[in-house]
């Protein structure tokens, strides 16, 4: 079991950072553009994107981009995380790593997204930015001084709070056939192999637990404002 876990706790972390990156780009680019220029083509863009991908299912979302990406335009492996021949260096696992990768992350980028929406929303109107503007400052001086400060805490306690997602992406991992811990809880399910299962259950629920202590330190040093206590 402890051979298990071993071989298969790095590429579910793996997996889940590279998704949770991709995520966080996605919300934080697009919802910080896009609320700095209201009415625009971006701004539209990403109100389409935060109802159609939380309207499409994962494992259909991981279909239609392996049907796109793999099938279609042969761009990316379907499965796997390396070749079978010749395989296992950094650019082989990174080629297999886009797609689900990919997936992971636009599942979670509409939730961040929204979120980043509204907090940038409200920055823009609080009276430090205002202030900030009357002095003449640029808006890149304000976006990056005064907006993205206060934008990225709550950013990071959804963050945190999506994080069981993340690590337990039984779809995604199923989907492409990843070796991480997610496949191997649904394997040890079907063969019903409950000492293993009851492994992998504590170590999936043990990743959760540290990265929301992770998430809440970074809200700490992003806020001075909120101390231990709170």
């Amino acid at each position: 079991m402890a051979q298990v876990l071993a071989d298969r706790l790095p590429w579910t972390l793996l997996l889940s950072t590279v998704g949770l990156l991709v995520a966080v780009l996605l919300g934080l680019c697009g919802g910080v553009v896009a609320t700095l220029r209201p009415g625009s083509w971006l701004d539209r863009a990403s109100e389409v994107l935060i109802i159609l991908v939380q309207s499409i299912p994962p494992h259909v979302l991981a279909l239609g981009l392996i049907m796109v990406g793999s099938l279609g335009l042969g761009w990316f492996p379907a499965v796997g995380a390396v070749t079978v021949r010749g395989g296992g260096g950094v650019l082989d696992v990174a080629h297999h790593l886009v797609l689900p990768a990919l997936v992971l992350g636009l599942s979670q980028a509409p939730w961040l997204l929204l979120s980043c929406r509204t907090e940038v929303r409200a920055a823009l109107a609080s009276d430090a930015v205002r202030a900030a503007v009357v002095r003449g400052l640029s808006w890149r001086t304000v976006t990056l001084r005064h907006v993205l400060p206060v934008s990225l805490a709550p950013l990071v306690t959804l963050v945190g709070v999506r994080l069981p997602e993340l690590v337990g992406a039984v779809i995604g991992e199923e989907s492409f056939a990843w070796p991480g811990l997610a496949a191997a809880m649904v394997t040890s399910a079907r063969d019903l192999d409950l000492p293993l299962l009851a492994l992998l259950t504590v170590a999936s629920t043990a990743l959760v637990l540290v990265g929301s202590l992770l998430a809440d330190l970074c809200y700490l040093a992003l806020d001075p404002r909120v101390g231990l206590d709170d």
